[in-house]
């Protein structure tokens, strides 16, 4: 009897049953719910003490994943690279630097082949100390509030697509693989 009475309990959140009140109420309060839904997994999911510690991790992972000093390394050494050097040793050499230290007997041009390594080994070394100066750095320019306010808006915006439908379904879906044993304990 107590069975029969969870099962028909449960039925009575998902269906609008006439004359019964507080029938159908997944479907009468399916906005508040919807809400509750959101507030819930941003807070078990999205707390600002995890995002501090999980974000940065994720990120220098990812970077030591993505080998940015090979990467930086092979595009320097590229034609495209080279000649972006060249053209910026170009250009020094042209500079009123350039011309002064022609002055005193320094061509800038016979200095490409000794600058070039040093740059590229300079621009390699930079990546993963950079990443891990702005990760470390009390001024980051990382703002995991902002993230986490930018997922509260993506989330508000997707809630509003959440019908009526949908929450019954995931409630029911939930019910019914969890709670299940309710019904036939009463």
């Amino acid at each position: 009897s107590s069975g029969i009475n969870a099962e028909y309990g449960i039925q009575m959140l998902f269906y609008k049953i006439p004359l019964v009140y507080g029938s159908g109420v997944l479907h009468n309060r399916y906005k508040n719910i919807r809400r509750a839904m959101k507030d819930m997994i941003l807070g078990t999911f999205f707390q600002p003490e995890f995002l501090n510690t999980y974000i940065p991790q994720k990120l220098r992972e990812a970077v030591s994943e993505a080998d940015l000093e090979m990467k930086i390394n092979a595009f320097l050494t590229s034609d495209t690279g080279q000649r972006m050097i060249d053209e910026k040793l170009d250009k020094m050499a042209n500079s009123p630097d350039g011309r002064l230290a022609e002055t005193m007997g320094v061509n800038v041009g016979k200095f490409k082949p000794v600058v070039k390594p040093v740059i590229v080994s300079f621009l390699s070394d930079l990546a993963p100390n950079l990443v891990n100066y702005i990760l470390e750095s009390k001024t980051s320019s990382l703002n995991l509030h902002k993230l986490r306010d930018e997922l509260n808006r993506y989330m508000s915006e997707r809630m509003l697509e959440v019908t009526p439908k949908m929450i019954k379904e995931i409630m029911y879906a939930v019910v019914l693989q969890y709670l299940g044993w309710l019904v036939v304990w009463g």
